[in-house]
């Protein structure tokens, strides 16, 4: 072992730190590790050796298999994790060196131990192994005008982007004792571990069972499917003799290894303190005399003697250092260490002289060293009184606040006695701002959430709202609020109220954050109550206070209650914003969006010249982002309801483009969503549509409101991919989410898929009642942009075949209004084919005809593939209805050709079906007597329980037709009933293919 250095100068006072840059102090450097070492590595070698890297793991078979299992898929591009779990001393942190020695050199290694105390540095645990790989900026501290939850979702987006773009070779990250981690470096690894199948990464972590969080971590990923866990048991009797044999050079009686096994019950750390005490002659029988029995010790205590006799030799002043050590952690510097101990001059190299005899101390880079094994800095520090314990912390606080620690000094500050200390109050106020702007939203929560506790009444507004605005990008609503509410005067005003010191505008700030909350929780009347109050407070303080609240509020009420209350709103911003400048500009772009939105596209010119001035200043307009809006989507968004799909896709590009760069996670997984939903949908580009909505949903965990959007996203792709099961899953997880969230657009395009799969099956009631609910909520909203949501045709159709005519000319009328005013071919398209519905319907089949062509003329100027299909599959059925084959042949092949061509298997299918009863087949003479395409879709829909009025309303045929064809087919097949039919179909979906 190399000497333990200490930095102090002897005689010079005060001791003189190596300096440590953490990344809260401004600097990169951080300390490097060596790989503990444990005794479960064992060779032979001289008798009364240390065990040495020559290694042999005993009874660690499997753990290796699953671990060389793991490394190998990611050699070949599959990424995946393994969890090995333990107690204390099993030999985690040898197996965690074996493999990173096994894997290769082709792997890059990076290596990451937790300690205790670092338990609340932000990102520390992953920042030591990404640091060994080179990637060193993730997480550096940067002044940001986003939100906390951006900031955290731009560092878990960092990561991922690092790994998918060095794809260099595999990657191994070695992460030890992760019980011990910062919660924010667990929440990035399990962000990390769904998503890792896709890159050349291997996860391999080691834990305890307790702290519990990574444990539960660990379970949610095994549970999924994301992950492999392998738990180590202790030693067998087996393996402890083989262990004794190779510690000591010789195999020792078998009374020996019998009280061995009973006192250390596998445990190698354990084992080889009892093999030290062997070699010096101590009688095992008296400590296995003190284990169990009346008055005995435990076997917890047995383990800390056992533990506590390597410290039992030392001199005074080397063992107050090394306790000062186990206060510090499992690494520490030295100096520190002797500076809390108070050594003096004379003590310090004795006392160092000691300590690297001990072996209970190895030598890291610098001054920094590190207890051998995690068990004997806690064995020593749980041996420290309570009382001197906490005396110790608060010793600790002082040298590392000395040395511009904050980060780990914070966590010495929450452990201390530390009550009254104003400077204590600063140091964690500082630690937690620096964790919000690196996006260490747990670790910003500890600190911040102590600094408010510590001043009680004393706490200032800005520390309020900072630790308001942290809970609630961590999605404590309930806690913020608490928070944010010792801003606002109370009649009983208690120690924790800041009201006096708050100024108007913290106070404005904080109402909002309030109104966020509110509407996080679904209280939307609250959250109008919040923005009102801060809209009341921000009069004294002039239109630069008032139209941001007021456009905060209109951009929240049109996700939740639409353009009807968003509008009057953003109008109001418009008429209190100055005439000129960015907060007008804003305002009337604000105003121009929601009001295209209620049927009005006048001020659709203000959204363009706020997206052209947006593109000089990119970053501080996609900052602004929020509830999904800033100039850049508006303006794309409105580009592509009004069928400007050249400019939208140009907007769309450049914006997501400019958010990937600059980290703008929230702005970048916006923009991909409006893009998925208005553009790439409309444009029939399905595969491009669903590989947009994975990239979101990956994002989905970091920013929450677009995991609703991208859910039903998922649901109407597949459903037109024909995918139906995926589809329906995709539906059912969609439903669940939309129980806790308020978002009306995603809620609506979920039920569209269910009544889209309801019509197309024949169940028209129920579609009926998805289309009716739509309806009655776009009334409600004030929506006039058809485009936002294309329901309408599927509504009237559903309408018209279960013999609604009078909902289906409502829902005609409602496209026809709102067509007047607007730009978009889409509302007229699907007007017309409802007239030519209506009028086949009436039986006026020259109407009807004229209809449908007019809809095909529409589509002549608008590229809408899906939606052309749609309109071909209507005009083509009418027209074989009205018996005219070869023109119907004609446009269902044309539907047919079209929805192959884009994907969209599901319309493709239809359209199969109905082409082949237009073209009917001949039949061959060696076949039995062949039921018509027509025949065949009347009894597989009764087949499958469908009563005669509903497979009237699917096929757009009479009841008596039906019944006409159904005693045809009972004809054909010699059958006398629908029984029948039903059974057939039983029999048929139980048959193999070979049958």
């Amino acid at each position: 072992m190399r000497r333990l250095r200490c930095t102090r100068r002897c005689g010079a006072g005060r001791a003189r730190a190596r300096r440590y840059c953490p990344r809260d102090a401004g600097g990169g450097a951080r300390r490097t590790y060596v790989d503990k070492i444990d005794p479960l590595l064992i060779l032979s070698q001289p008798r009364g050796g240390k065990t040495g890297h020559s290694i042999q793991l005993l009874e660690r078979e499997r753990v290796l298999l699953t671990a060389k299992s793991i490394t190998d898929s990611a050699r070949g591009g599959i990424g995946g994790a393994l969890f090995v779990v333990g107690a204390p001393g099993l030999g985690k942190s040898s197996l965690l060196d074996a493999i990173s020695h096994r894997v290769g050199p082709e792997f890059r290694v990076g290596r990451g131990t937790a300690d205790p105390m670092e338990a609340s540095l932000p990102f520390g645990l992953l920042d030591q192994a990404l640091i060994g790989l080179g990637a060193r900026a993730i997480f550096e501290l940067k002044e940001s005008d986003r939100g906390a939850s951006d900031v955290r979702a731009r560092s878990f987006y960092s990561l991922l982007r690092w790994f998918d773009r060095a794809r260099s070779g595999p990657v191994l990250l070695a992460l030890d004792d992760l019980h011990w981690a910062d919660p924010d470096s667990l929440a990035l690894l399990l962000f990390l571990c769904r998503r890792i199948r896709r890159l050349p990464v291997a996860v391999l972590a080691t834990l305890r069972p307790w702290p519990s969080a990574a444990d539960e971590v660990c379970a949610r990923l095994v549970q999924a499917g994301q992950a492999r866990l392998e738990r180590l048991a202790p030693l067998s009797d087996r393996g402890t003799r083989s262990f004794l044999a190779a510690r000591l050079g010789y195999s020792p009686p078998e009374i020996e290894v019998r009280r061995s096994a009973r006192l250390c019950a596998g445990n190698p750390l354990l084992l080889e303190q009892v093999a030290a005490s062997i070699e010096r002659g101590e009688d095992l029988g008296r400590l296995a005399a003190d284990e169990g029995g009346d008055g005995g010790k435990s076997a917890g205590d047995v383990s800390r003697s056992l533990l506590l006799t390597r410290f039992a030799g030392l001199p005074a002043a080397a063992l107050r250092c090394i306790r000062a050590g186990s206060v510090l952690g499992t690494r520490f510097q030295m100096e520190i260490a002797v500076e809390m101990a108070g050594l003096e001059d004379a003590e310090i190299d004795a006392s160092l002289e000691a300590l690297q005899r001990s072996g209970l101390l190895r030598q890291l880079s610098g001054s920094w060293v590190e207890f051998v094994h995690p068990l004997f800095q806690q064995a020593l520090y749980e041996d420290l009184a309570v009382a001197r314990r906490a005396r110790a912390h608060t010793e600790a606080f002082g040298c590392l606040v000395r040395r511009g620690r904050d980060a780990e000094a914070a966590e010495h500050a929450a452990r201390g006695d530390l009550v009254e200390s104003d400077q204590a109050l600063a140091v964690l106020e500082r630690a937690g701002r620096s964790a919000m702007r690196v996006g260490a939203l747990m670790s910003a929560v500890t600190h911040l959430s102590a600094a408010a506790d510590l001043a009680g009444a004393r706490a200032k507004p800005d520390l309020l709202l900072a630790l308001g605005e942290v809970l609630l990008a961590a999605g404590r609503l309930v806690d913020a609020i608490a928070v944010l509410e010792r801003l606002e005067p109370h009649q009983n005003a208690g120690r924790y109220n800041a009201v006096e010191r708050a100024s108007a505008e913290a106070r404005v700030a904080a109402l909002r954050l309030i109104a966020h909350c509110h509407y996080g929780l679904g209280a939307t009347d609250k959250a109008s109550l919040a923005f009102t109050a801060a809209l009341d407070l921000a009069g004294a303080l002039g239109a630069s206070a008032e139209v941001p609240v007021l456009l905060d509020h209109a951009l929240a009420c049109w996700i939740t209650d639409g353009p009807a209350v968003a509008l009057p709103l953003a109008e109001e911003a418009c008429a209190r914003a100055p005439a000129s400048g960015s907060p007008a500009r804003r305002a009337r772009a604000v105003s121009g969006f929601v009001r295209l939105l209620a049927g009005d596209p006048s001020h659709l010119d203000d959204l363009a010249a706020a997206a052209r001035a947006a593109q000089g200043g990119p970053v501080a307009d996609l900052a602004e982002l929020s509830y999904t809006w800033s100039a850049a989507s508006g303006h794309a968004l409105a580009a592509a309801f009004t069928e400007r799909f050249d400019e939208a896709e140009r907007a769309f590009r450049t914006g997501i483009e400019v958010a990937d760069r600059i980290g703008a996670v929230e702005a970048m997984a916006s923009l991909q969503m409006g893009y998925v939903y208005s553009t790439l949908l409309r444009l029939g580009r399905l595969p491009e549509a669903l590989h947009t909505a994975d990239k979101v949903s990956d994002l989905a965990e970091v920013v929450p409101l677009v995991e609703l959007p991208a859910v039903f996203a998922h649901a109407y792709v597949l459903l037109l991919m024909d995918r139906l099961d995926e589809s329906d899953a995709w539906c059912r997880r969609g439903e669940t989410l939309a129980e806790t969230r308020s978002d009306w657009w995603p809620t609506q395009w979920g039920w569209h898929v269910r009544g889209m799969r309801h019509l197309r099956e024949g169940a028209l009631d129920e579609a009926a009642e998805f289309y009716l609910r739509i309806e009655a909520e776009t009334a409600r909203q004030g929506i006039r942009e058809p485009c936002l949501l294309p329901w309408a045709r599927h509504a009237m159709a559903a309408h018209i075949r279960r013999g609604h005519a009078a909902d289906a000319v409502r829902v005609i009328e409602w496209l026809e209004r709102s067509a007047e005013g607007l730009p978009c071919r889409w509302p007229r398209i699907a007007a017309e084919t409802g007239r030519g519905w209506l009028a086949e319907a009436a039986g006026d089949d020259g109407r009807a005809q004229a209809c449908f062509e007019a809809a095909l003329a529409h589509h002549d100027q608008v590229r809408l593939p899906l939606e052309r299909v749609e309109t071909l599959l209507a005009y083509g059925a009418f027209v074989r209805r009205a018996g005219r084959a070869v023109r119907a042949r004609e446009l269902l092949r044309e539907a047919l050709d079209l929805s192959e061509r884009i994907g969209a298997r599901w319309l493709a299918r239809q359209a199969h079906e109905e082409l082949a009863v237009a073209g009917g087949r001949r039949r061959r003479r060696d076949e039995q007597p062949q039921l018509t395409a027509q025949e065949r879709r009347v009894a597989d829909l009764a087949g499958s329980g469908l009563r005669n009025q509903d497979i009237a309303g699917q096929l757009c045929i009479s009841t008596k037709t039906v019944e006409y064809h159904l005693q045809r087919v009972y004809a054909k097949l010699g059958i006398n009933s629908r029984r029948y039919l039903i059974e057939m179909r039983a029999r048929k979906g139980r048959a193999t293919p070979s049958d």
